[in-house]
């Protein structure tokens, strides 16, 4: 859940298509959502803060979710292969990553729930998973391109 001024929102993943795999775990992207209006009766309704809800709400809104965003429920694909090697098994998704688009916006529900069930890492950048034959072997290239908010972000 996102809270700005008065209301919580929920983005809710609608429909989702398969857009490659590593090492077994399925790797997707977005192809529908929506924005879901969770009133809360502790809030109190003010016109100043209405015009800025609208704004923040516009905001989030513009953010084009189906196009460059991408998550696995399995696999944590905000690190680095090297450090997906190294990690502990069952080690969980380190929402805490440079490269986790939704790390602050999920802050307050992860907290409140003690964990991520209710929540999907989501990585803003480009997956491109493709086959390649050469001399009649086959293989398959992974290129994975994140873009880092930690820029706008202060901790």
């Amino acid at each position: 859940c996102i809270k700005f001024l008065e209301s919580y929102y929920l983005i809710l993943v609608t429909k989702r298509r398969q857009i490659g795999s590593i090492c077994g775990h399925a790797i997707y992207g977005i192809e529908d959502f929506q924005l879901i209006t969770i009133p809360h009766s502790s809030v109190q309704t003010d016109l100043a803060h209405s015009k800025t809800e609208l704004r923040y709400k516009k905001l989030l809104s513009s953010v084009d979710l189906t196009r460059d965003f991408f998550y696995s429920y399995t696999y944590p694909i905000m690190q680095s292969l090297q450090n997906n090697v190294l990690a502990a098994e069952g080690a969980g998704m380190p929402y805490e990553n440079l490269f986790v688009w939704n790390a602050f916006l999920t802050r307050t529900i992860r907290k409140k729930c003690n964990n991520t069930r209710w929540t999907v890492a989501l990585v803003h950048g480009n997956f491109r998973q493709v086959k390649l034959s050469v001399f009649g072997r086959v293989f398959v290239v992974i290129l994975i391109a994140r873009r880092s908010p930690a820029l706008c972000r202060n901790k």
